[in-house]
Parts: C-alpha cells; sequence; structure tokens
C-alpha cells in the first residue's frame, strides 16, 4: 500500500469518527436541551461551508507557494545558467507539499515540473539524464496534455545530434 493511499484511507476513517462522535453528541444535546433539530443543522451546515472555505484558501496559498518557487527558480536559471542548481530547485519545488493536487496551465505540477526537467537537461546536452526523467515521466502520467507534451520534447531529443 502506497503512503498516498495509506494517508486518504486514514483521512476517511478519521472523518467517518468524527461524524460519528458529532452525530453523538447532537442527539445527546438535543435529547437533554429539547433545541429544534432545524437551528442545529443549520449552525453544521454554516460550520461545514465555513470550514470548506478554509480548506480552499489552504489548497489556493499552496499553489501559490508552489508557483512562486518555480518562478523564482526559472528566474534565477535565466540570470546565472546554471542547469545543476536549477535542477536542484526544480527538486525542492518537487518535494514540496500540493505538488499532487496542484495544476498549471492544465498540467499536473509533478509533470510541470518534469517538463522543465527535461527541456534544460535536453538543452544542456545531457541526453542519457534527460532520456531517464522523459522515460519515468511517460510511464506516470495520465494526463493528455502532458503526454504531448512529453512527446515533442521526445521528437526534439530524437532529433539533436548526439554528442
Amino acid at each position: 500500500m502506497k503512503s498516498g493511499r495509506g494517508r486518504r484511507l486514514l483521512r476517511i476513517v478519521v472523518f467517518f469518527l468524527w461524524g460519528i462522535i458529532l452525530a453523538w453528541v447532537i442527539r445527546a444535546y438535543l435529547s437533554r436541551e429539547g433545541s429544534s433539530l432545524s437551528s442545529v443543522l443549520l449552525v453544521l451546515g454554516i460550520l461545514l461551508i465555513f470550514l470548506g472555505l478554509c480548506y480552499r484558501v489552504y489548497l489556493t496559498m499552496r499553489a501559490q507557494r508552489l508557483g512562486k518557487q518555480i518562478d523564482k527558480a526559472v528566474f534565477q536559471y535565466q540570470l546565472s545558467h546554471d542547469a545543476d542548481a536549477y535542477l536542484a530547485q526544480l527538486d525542492q519545488c518537487e518535494a514540496l507539499p500540493g505538488v499532487d493536487r496542484t495544476a498549471f496551465y492544465d498540467l499536473p505540477a509533478r509533470d510541470y515540473l518534469a517538463i522543465l526537467k527535461v527541456r534544460v537537461l535536453r538543452e544542456t546536452g545531457r541526453t542519457a539524464e534527460c532520456r531517464a526523467v522523459l522515460d519515468a515521466a511517460m510511464e506516470r502520467t495520465t494526463n493528455e496534455l502532458a503526454r504531448q507534451s512529453f512527446r515533442t520534447e521526445e521528437a526534439l531529443l530524437q532529433a539533436q545530434p548526439e554528442p
């Protein structure tokens, strides 16, 4: 079992346990106080909407942080043309939380980072590393736009003369 699947399963179990505990507390409160069920459901609905909005803001902030980190890496590469530092920064971006749930330009962030890596490796003439990153990314992706981008990069890599 992958760690991502295990965490997802754990979240679902915790969510249902909280639901059971919350239902038990509401039932105990209603039987004790004699309050109407509609007022309690209204409060719970407002609370769920608030928590959903908070979660959405959290995901947006995480995506913005990832985007800023990628922009910083690209800018530093354009200034210095240091491919090793650029690849190290892209690896750091790939390790940030939220990479799996973020998309840039209809591409999953992990695939977007792989395209950036493939391009810099191809441009610097490191074909063996480029081929390894490209093959790993092609196996992993399910996005059609990413597959198309990887095929384009593969065609450019094949057209490039061997060093």
